[in-house]
C-alpha cells in the first residue's frame, strides 16, 4: 500500500495526475488513454459516464482515497503518464488492491 501511496504522490508531483470528475472526464478526449482509477464506493453515474475508457477500481474508498491526497472525498483519478500508470498497474496487482 506504501509503495502505491508513493507513486501516486510522485505522479502529482510531476503533474501527471489529475483528481476528480471534472478532470477526469476531459481527459477522455485527449490523444492517448490515461489510466483511470476509481473509488470502490464511486457512484453508479460515474461509472456511467467511465464505461469503455479502460477504467480500474482500486480497493479504496472515496474517502481514503482523500485521505491520501489531502482532499475530502475522491472518486477519480487520472494517471496521464504512461510510465506511472504501467508500474502502478503492477503495484496494484501485487499489493491486491485491484477489484475486478
Amino acid at each position: 500500500m506504501e509503495k502505491l501511496i508513493g507513486l501516486l504522490h510522485l505522479c502529482r508531483k510531476a503533474g501527471k495526475l489529475k483528481i476528480g470528475q471534472k478532470a477526469v472526464l476531459s481527459l477522455r478526449t485527449g490523444v492517448h488513454q490515461p489510466l483511470i482509477l476509481m473509488a470502490v464506493d464511486a457512484g453508479s453515474g460515474l461509472k456511467r459516464k467511465l464505461a469503455g475508457c479502460g477504467t480500474l477500481t482500486v480497493g479504496w474508498s472515496s474517502e481514503k482515497i482523500g485521505v491520501i491526497l489531502g482532499r475530502e472525498k475522491v472518486s477519480v483519478l487520472g494517471i496521464t503518464d504512461c510510465g506511472f500508470a504501467a508500474e502502478i498497474k503492477n503495484v496494484m496487482k501485487s499489493e491486491g488492491l485491484l477489484v475486478i
